[in-house]
């Protein structure tokens, strides 16, 4: 198998990637099994899909009805991450060598912050939350493919039934939260990451108020432009919660704040011990992903 580019002016090829003795069980298990294992996989199903605008391509006129957007992989979202001059990534998945998940972290959060600064300076981006989407999906890509590291769940979360009332608090569904955490082992395969994850909900939640109420996020210019390390999201953890105590009092979000004491407070050794790319790439992903946890339509909703 040949991967190459060519240059429609002056028809040069440039090879990229030669790949020898591929057997059709691999070929089908890499573009067929892993892609409908991805598709089908719960966190896609039945969490991260939503309502979208869409335009149509000849006029560019917006479509009167939404459409529902449901994950569908396909290979080319795993290249979307790495360099394009670089095809060691397709070697790496045809011939079943390990990949590094420290890379991916990298990749992954370079990517959302080049995409991030093209939003702000308003020349054409892709969206944010397809961004991590496309992330989540290309772990469980490579986690089917045995390709990364997984590691024994350290954790159990446990659902509590008892008071619903309490889990549904306000505009926040933490029963959400703990079925997203469950279907998705692959992802939070350690505990911290839940806590990274729940603290960018918590944040994005602070910045809904703020677009609500001040048509804008000043708590934004705290986020580092995702650069993020330990020191940095315990510092935004206690900025966070003094912004909503004073946005909506002393016990808003209370389920929320109660489930981050055990996935985030109890484990900052853990979280001291990451690199600064997985913890800012947790950290956006919750952002990213607070509007799966919403029990209403929630006051300031992010747009994409």
């Amino acid at each position: 198998m040949i991967f190459f580019t060519k240059n429609l002016t002056t028809g040069a090829i440039r090879l990229k990637s030669h790949i020898e003795e591929v057997f059709p069980s691999r070929f089908n298990k890499i573009f067929v099994e892993a892609r409908e294992a991805v598709d089908n996989h719960p966190t896609f199903l039945n969490h991260l899909r939503f309502e979208e605008t869409k335009y149509e391509k000849e006029t560019g006129t917006k479509k009167e009805k939404k459409e529902i957007f449901t994950q569908k992989f396909r290979f080319g979202k795993l290249l979307q991450f790495f360099d394009k001059e670089d095809y060691s990534i397709i070697q790496s998945v045809f011939d079943g060598n390990t990949i590094d998940k420290a890379t991916l972290y990298n990749n992954f959060i370079e990517y959302y912050r080049e995409n991030y600064r093209k939003k702000l300076e308003g020349s054409g981006y892709q969206s944010l939350r397809k961004t991590i989407i496309d992330a989540i999906s290309v772990i469980n890509y490579l986690a089917y493919l045995k390709l990364i590291s997984i590691e024994p769940l350290n954790y159990e979360v446990i659902m509590d039934s008892e008071n619903e009332s309490v889990k549904k608090e306000g505009k926040f569904d933490l029963e959400k939260l703990q079925t997203f955490v469950k279907d998705n082992p692959e992802f939070f395969d350690q505990k911290y990451k839940v806590g990274i994850f729940c603290l960018g909900v918590l944040v994005q939640m602070v910045m809904n108020i703020q677009q609500a109420n001040l048509k804008n996020t000043p708590f934004e210019k705290k986020l580092k432009g995702f650069h993020l390390s330990a020191k940095d999201v315990e510092t935004v953890y206690v900025e966070a919660l003094a912004k909503l105590q004073q946005y909506q009092g002393n016990y808003a979000y209370g389920t929320l704040r109660k489930f981050m004491t055990e996935y985030f407070n109890l484990e900052m050794p853990a979280i001291k011990k990451a690199s600064t790319a997985e913890i800012s790439f947790y950290f956006v992903t919750g952002m990213e992903s607070q509007f799966v946890f919403k029990t209403l339509t929630q006051t300031g909703e992010d747009h994409e």
